[in-house]
């Protein structure tokens, strides 16, 4: 959830081994507008060229142009279900933006990046971007 990402001890993110951390909404910000800006997509596009190409047998179609092999993971609701397995991939960022948050999502019904209320409890994926 939320919370195992922004906890910090001394200053330093537990959640990501030595030298990585969880980027922040403004570094997903910033990946979205460089695919945009230099990566040559569309904002409607941005999430099919973050998509993996192909996870047979779910249906789940992407071009993974960037190498960021997106998965639908689905995620865990805050009442311990799990939904949307082979349907979304929600990402935490590890900064607090607005209240309430708005996780970055990929979706098997969009070529977009979303956002979207999970709550703070709820389990979904996390990426760990070099320093």
């Amino acid at each position: 959830n939320w919370y195992a990402v922004s906890t910090t001890t001394n200053g330093n993110k537990n959640l990501c081994p030595d030298g990585w951390h969880v980027p922040t909404y403004t570094e997903f910000t910033n990946l979205i507008n460089w695919l945009v800006s230099d990566g040559g997509v569309t904002y409607g596009q941005a999430g099919f060229a973050l998509k993996a190409s192909s996870t047979d047998p779910l249906p789940w179609d992407g071009t993974n142009t960037f190498g960021f092999t997106a998965l639908p993971t689905g995620f865990r609701s805050s009442s311990g279900s799990f939904s949307y397995l082979g349907q979304s991939a929600p990402f935490w960022y590890s900064s607090e933006y607005g209240n309430p948050m708005y996780p970055f999502f990929l979706s098997i019904t969009t070529s977009s990046v979303n956002n979207y209320d999970y709550g703070q409890n709820a389990g979904l994926a996390v990426r760990c971007l070099k320093n």
